[in-house]
């Protein structure tokens, strides 16, 4: 099941997909397309935030489709992360570019945050099995 929410800005797009997980778990996709910044920040967060409200503990963000991430995509990201483990929820990033991988590594995101070169990877990592042992962390590098 898929929602997408209308970008307010040219070339900027946001999908919300639903990908169910193993057993009962449920992790919420969100692939962000084009460039996430202070122009379009309000959106990607508000649409978290839904999804977060709705029960979303599991949620990755794609982030393979996006070319540019300002500091405000770093904000959404820690505060996604924080309001996720606040539920003992958990975030993933997934297959961030070149640019927006260097961004993720100065702030030091990847130190906290999962990153994984696809969603495979991380479905798979996301697994019952995976959960019960210690959250292995990739270091995306340039």
């Amino acid at each position: 099941m898929a929602e997408m929410v209308a970008p307010s800005t040219p070339g900027s797009l946001l999908t919300i997909t639903t990908i169910p997980g193993a057993g009962n778990a449920l992790h919420t996709t969100v692939t962000l397309s084009g460039e996430l910044d202070r122009s379009n920040e309000v959106e990607a967060r508000q649409a978290i935030e839904r999804l977060i409200h709705r029960g979303a503990t599991h949620l990755i963000i794609d982030l393979g489709r996006l070319v540019f991430m300002d500091s405000s995509g770093v904000n959404l990201l820690a505060r996604t992360h924080h309001a996720l483990t606040q539920r003992q929820g958990i975030l993933v990033v997934v297959a961030p570019n070149g640019a927006v991988s260097r961004i993720l590594e100065m702030v030091r995101l990847t130190q906290v945050v999962p990153v994984y070169p696809s969603l495979r990877n991380a479905l798979a990592e996301m697994s019952p099995l995976a959960q019960a042992s210690a959250r292995p962390r990739l270091t995306v590098s340039a």
